[in-house]
């Protein structure tokens, strides 16, 4: 394991990684037909801004958020979180 001991490079592969899976996430959405207030009630009944703001990379999420979108698009989580 890699240990990024820079603030600023750890605020930068943070912000990256939100990025991808929100990128990934807005990816599965769309594949489903999905609007984001759609996603956003079938999601635990989370608000619509909620949801965009994952999906814009604007809100990092938890680890049990990961896992509960993963199951919302029948994925596994290294599928939504490929590319990170």
């Amino acid at each position: 394991m890699v240990t990024v001991k820079n603030p600023e490079a750890r605020r930068k592969i943070r912000e990256h990684a939100t990025m991808i899976v929100g990128e990934n996430i807005r990816k599965l959405r769309l594949e489903k037909g999905w609007t984001q207030k759609e996603a956003a009630q079938i999601f635990a009944n989370c608000s619509e801004s909620y949801f965009r703001h994952i999906e814009n990379g604007q809100k990092e999420i938890s680890l049990v958020r990961v896992i509960e979108i993963a199951d919302l698009f029948d994925v596994t989580v290294s599928e939504l979180l490929e590319g990170v």
